[in-house]
Parts: C-alpha cells; structure tokens; sequence
C-alpha cells in the first residue's frame, strides 16, 4: 500500500449512485474534500457531467451496489467497509 492510499481517510470516500448514458445502473467511489462533495450536491448537474470535477474516481462499476472483489479492493487499499457504512 503506497503512502498516499495510507492517508486517505475513509470518510473521504463517497458513493455515488446514478445511471450511465444508456440508461444501465452505475456506481462510482469518488475520494473527495467536504467542498467537492458541497459542490457536487449543491451544483445544478446537467444530465451528463464529468464527475472527476469533483474529485477522484478510484473505482466504479455497473450494477447499484459493487461487487465483492470491488469491496474487497476498497477494503484492501483504504480501509473502508462499504458494507459497515451503508448498513443503515
């Protein structure tokens, strides 16, 4: 694990949750500040939008929810339990 992954904190990770351009489920994780993620609520987002604007895109895929190897990834690289943070 590199330095940089080290310090990420995992409430700087963000879920995100939409539809890609053709209409199919999509999820993204963006490593973001609490300004890029005020920015990315309060902005008015046109229907396609680059959401690296607002921070880093350190995995994605399709589907509502990420598959176990992308969980297990996010786990591995920055210490943050997807499925600890969304059980509410």
């Amino acid at each position: 694990m590199s330095f940089a992954k080290k310090t990420v904190k995992p409430e700087n990770i963000h879920f995100v949750s939409c539809r890609d351009n053709w209409g199919r489920p999509c999820h993204f994780f963006l490593l973001a500040n609490q300004l890029q993620v005020k920015a990315l609520k309060n902005d008015d987002l046109p229907e396609i939008f680059d959401l690296t604007k607002y921070g880093k895109i350190i995995a994605s895929g399709f589907g509502k929810k990420p598959s176990k190897e992308t969980r297990e990834q996010l786990m591995a690289e920055y210490n943050y339990n997807f499925d600890k943070i969304t059980q509410n």
